[in-house]
């Protein structure tokens, strides 16, 4: 009897495991940082001066579709002063967390950039060498895309909404709006995919 008591309970540990651990593409609570120094700082403890809900983003290079893609006195200005703060770090905690695969996938030629700014599946993907990899992982990439996508989104808009808020010519808001609106755009990086014009993919020399 206590043999099968044994099992049973290991059978419902097992599921819970499995409920647990289970695919989810929701992205977990993630600290940004801006340099080693204060991310050190922070995460011992000595970052006072940092805010218990800040954040500063990382650079281009170290995260080209990570927590965000524009300069920090950028960011102050025009993102920092929104309303909803805790809609913001969202967004931010979703780009952040799909950085890594994203980055993957764009290296493996299965998706890229659009020109307007967002990410689409490449219609050339069965040029790449790891084209057979695709079909199993085409339902994860289309959900990640979305939520991507919809962060994205938010995030321009929110920048241009409150570029009205700052101090500037008609001029340079015009000339901000355009290079919010194609921040994303310029992350391609050598080797991978991006839409050249309207339906035309390239690779990036």
């Amino acid at each position: 009897m206590s043999f099968m008591i044994l099992i049973k309970n290991i059978i419902l540990i097992f599921i819970i495991f499995f409920s647990f651990f289970c695919i989810s593409l929701k992205p977990p609570t993630i600290t940004f940082t801006q340099s080693p120094t204060a991310a050190e700082k922070q995460m011992l403890g000595e970052g006072k001066d940092i805010e218990r809900d800040g954040w500063i983003l990382s650079s281009v290079r170290t995260s080209t579709t990570g927590s965000q893609i524009w300069e920090k006195e950028n960011l102050d200005q025009d993102l920092l002063n929104v309303s909803s703060k805790d809609e913001l770090f969202v967004h931010l905690r979703t780009l952040a967390y799909f950085a890594s695969e994203i980055r993957d996938y764009k290296k493996k030629g299965f998706i890229g950039e659009t020109l307007s700014s967002k990410l689409a599946i490449n219609p050339r993907y069965r040029e790449s060498i790891f084209r057979e990899e695709f079909p199993a992982l085409k339902p994860r990439i289309e959900e990640a895309l979305k939520l991507i996508n919809e962060s994205r989104m938010w995030l321009i808009q929110k920048r241009i909404e409150n570029l009205s808020k700052l101090n500037l010519k008609s001029e340079e808001i015009e000339k901000k709006k355009k290079k919010i609106q194609i921040a994303f755009y310029e992350t391609v990086e050598s080797g991978e995919f991006f839409e050249e014009k309207p339906g035309v993919w390239k690779v990036k020399d």
